[in-house]
C-alpha cells in the first residue's frame, strides 16, 4: 500500500512539473534553474505532506501500529495534497505530445525504480525491506523531492528516440518543399514577426496562392511539422514563414530546411536578452536569415531601426528599406501623415518613384504601419500594384491577441494584447489605449520578462509611461511588478488606483468588480504559468 501511495504521488508530481518543463521548451538547464528559483512551486506541497506522514510513521513505530496504518495515512495525505496543488487550472495546459507522454513514462519508471532501491537492503544474497515505516517514508520522500532531476533524466533517456522522430519530420518536410518548390518569404526580428507574416501573406494573397505558417510556429521543428502536416500540399506560389531563435545558430538551421528567397527583418531589440546575453548576439542571430538569401533574392529592412539599417551593407543580396518615423534617402516605401485613433490607422503610403496613396486600416497601434510597409515592400517587388495593396490594407484583420479589439460584457471594451512582451510593443499598446475615451482606462499586466539586466529598467520605464495613460492599474505579481510600481509612482500615479495581485485569476476577479460600461481594458502580456506566483 505504501508503494501505491508513493507511485501516485510521484506520477502526479512529475505530471505537474512536465507542464513547466514544456513551457520552458524542454530546455533542461533553464527548467532546473526555474525549479531552484521557485522551490515552493517545484516542490509544491510535498514537503508539508511528507512531514505529516513521517510523524504518522514515527507514532506507528512507537505505538506498534502496523505498517498498513502508515501506508494508508501516507496515501491519504500525499494524494490529497497533490490534488490540492493541482486544483488551479493552468493557463496553458500541458500538451500531451508523443515526447511528453514518453518522457513522463520514462521518468515514472525511473523514479519508481529509485524508490524501490531506496527502501531495500542487501543481507548477503537476501533482499530485505528497510525495517521502520518512518525510514521508508523519508527515503521515498527524497525520491519525490528530486522529481525535477528525475524528469530531466527521463528526457535524456528518451532523447535518442525523440531525435529520430525530429529527423524524420525534417526529412519529410524537406521532401515536400522539393516537390512544391514555393518561393519562401522569411520574417525575423525581435518583435513584429507574426503580425508582419500575417500581413505579408494577405497582401501576396491578392494575386498568388499563398501559404503561411500557423500561429507563432517559428522554430525548426515547428516549421517542419507544419510543412509535413500539409501546409504546402496545394503547391502554393509563396510560403511566408517566421524564423525565431533563442540562441545563435537556430535560424541558420531553419534556413537549411527552408532557404528564403525573400527575407524581412522587422526590428532588433532586447526581447529574450536574458537568453542571448547581449544585443550584439541578438543581431547576429537575426542576420543568419538575411545572409541565407541567394544573390538573386531580396532583403527587406526596417530603416527606422538603426541596428537593422546597419545590416544593409552586410547582406549578399539586393535590399530595400521601409520607414515611417524618419524616411531616409534610400527608402523604397515609407509612410507620412500617420493618424491613430480607436477606429484604426490612417496614413499615406509613398513609393521611391513618387507615387502615393491614402491608406486606411482597422488595425490598432502605430507599429502596425511599419508591419504594413514591410509587407507592402514584398508585394510591390512581386508585381502587385499600389492600388491593389491599398485595397487589401483596408481589409486587413488583426492577429489574435495582438492589439485585438473585443467587446466585453456590460459595454466594456477589451484591447487584447496578451502576446505582447517587448518594450516597444508595450509602449505602442499604451499609446493605443490612450486613444480610447468616454470611460476609465484600465491596464492589466505582469510587466515584461526575459530582458536580463535590462528588465528592471524597462519595467520602470513602462510604469512611467503607463502613469500618464491609464486611470487604474492591476499588476499581476512577480519580480517585474516591483519595478513597474516604482515607475508608476515616479509618474505621479496614486496608490489608491494601483493594485497588485498574485495571479491572473485574482486580477480577473478584481477587474470585474471595478469596471463599468464605457471603460476600456488593456490586457498586456499574459505570461505563461512559469511566471505566475
Amino acid at each position: 500500500m505504501l508503494a501505491v501511495g508513493f507511485c501516485l504521488s510521484l506520477a502526479s508530481r512529475l505530471h505537474r512539473l512536465l507542464l513547466f518543463f514544456q513551457q520552458e521548451e524542454y530546455q533542461r538547464i533553464r527548467f532546473l534553474r526555474w525549479c531552484v528559483r521557485n522551490l515552493g512551486r517545484s516542490i509544491g506541497v510535498v514537503v508539508p505532506a511528507i512531514l505529516i506522514v513521517s510523524a504518522l510513521a514515527v507514532v506507528a513505530d512507537v505505538s506498534g501500529a502496523s505498517n498498513l496504518v502508515v501506508a494508508l495515512g501516507s496515501i491519504g495525505v500525499i494524494c490529497a495534497s497533490e490534488l490540492r496543488s493541482r486544483g488551479h487550472a493552468a493557463k496553458k495546459p500541458l500538451t500531451w505530445t508523443k515526447r511528453a507522454r514518453l518522457m513522463w513514462l520514462a521518468a515514472v519508471l525511473l523514479g519508481t525504480t529509485l524508490g524501490a532501491a531506496s527502501v531495500v537492503r542487501w543481507d548477503g544474497a537476501t533482499v530485505n525491506v528497510a525495517d521502520t515505516g518512518a525510514f521508508q517514508i523519508m527515503l521515498l520522500a527524497a525520491v519525490i523531492l528530486t522529481a525535477p532531476i528525475i524528469l530531466v533524466c527521463g528526457d535524456l533517456m528518451i532523447f535518442p528516440i525523440v531525435r529520430r522522430w525530429h529527423l524524420a519530420v525534417i526529412r519529410d518536410a524537406h521532401e515536400q518543399l522539393g516537390i512544391a518548390r514555393p518561393r519562401i518569404v522569411g520574417v525575423t526580428g525581435s518583435y513584429g514577426k507574426t503580425s508582419t507574416k500575417e500581413i505579408t501573406a494577405q497582401l501576396l494573397g491578392i494575386r498568388y496562392r499563398t501559404a503561411k505558417t500557423p500561429g507563432s510556429y517559428n522554430t525548426l521543428l515547428g516549421l517542419a511539422s507544419a510543412i509535413r502536416d500539409g501546409l504546402i500540399r496545394d503547391k502554393p506560389a509563396f510560403l511566408v514563414a517566421e524564423y525565431g531563435a533563442y540562441r545563435r545558430g537556430e535560424i541558420d538551421r531553419m534556413t537549411r530546411l527552408a532557404r528564403p528567397d525573400i527575407a524581412i527583418i522587422t526590428a532588433i531589440g532586447p526581447q529574450h536578452l536574458e537568453r542571448f546575453g547581449s544585443l550584439e548576439a541578438i543581431t547576429e542571430a537575426k542576420f543568419e536569415l538575411l545572409r541565407a538569401v541567394p544573390p538573386e533574392g531580396l532583403v527587406v529592412i526596417n530603416a527606422d531601426d538603426e541596428r537593422c539599417y546597419a545590416l544593409r551593407t552586410r547582406v549578399p543580396s539586393p535590399s530595400v528599406t521601409f520607414s515611417w518615423r524618419v524616411p531616409r534617402a534610400d527608402s523604397f516605401v515609407w509612410a507620412t501623415d500617420v493618424e491613430m485613433s480607436a477606429a484604426g490607422l490612417n496614413f499615406v503610403i509613398r513609393l521611391h518613384d513618387g507615387r502615393s496613396a491614402h491608406s486606411q486600416t482597422r488595425l490598432l497601434g502605430s507599429h502596425n504601419v511599419s508591419n504594413i510597409l514591410a509587407g507592402s515592400a514584398v508585394a510591390l517587388n512581386c508585381g502587385i500594384t499600389l492600388e491593389e495593396i491599398v485595397t487589401a490594407i483596408a481589409a486587413l484583420r488583426p492577429v489574435t491577441h495582438r492589439l485585438e479589439l473585443k467587446q466585453g460584457s456590460g459595454g466594456v471594451t477589451i484591447i487584447d494584447d496578451s502576446y505582447n512582451s517587448n518594450p516597444a510593443g508595450a509602449a505602442n499598446a499604451l499609446d493605443t489605449l490612450a486613444e480610447f475615451s468616454g470611460g476609465r482606462r484600465f491596464l492589466v499586466t505582469p510587466g515584461l520578462v526575459e530582458l536580463g539586466r535590462e528588465g528592471p529598467t524597462e519595467n520602470q520605464r513602462l510604469g512611467r509611461l503607463a502613469a500618464a495613460r491609464v486611470d487604474e492599474a492591476i499588476l499581476v505579481g512577480g519580480a517585474s511588478t516591483r519595478a513597474l510600481v516604482r515607475g508608476l509612482r515616479e509618474g505621479g500615479f496614486d496608490d489608491d488606483r494601483l493594485s497588485v495581485v498574485p495571479n491572473l485569476a485574482a486580477a480577473t476577479e478584481l477587474l470585474r468588480s471595478k469596471v463599468r460600461r464605457g471603460d476600456t481594458v488593456l490586457l498586456m502580456n499574459d505570461l505563461p504559468d512559469l511566471y505566475e506566483t
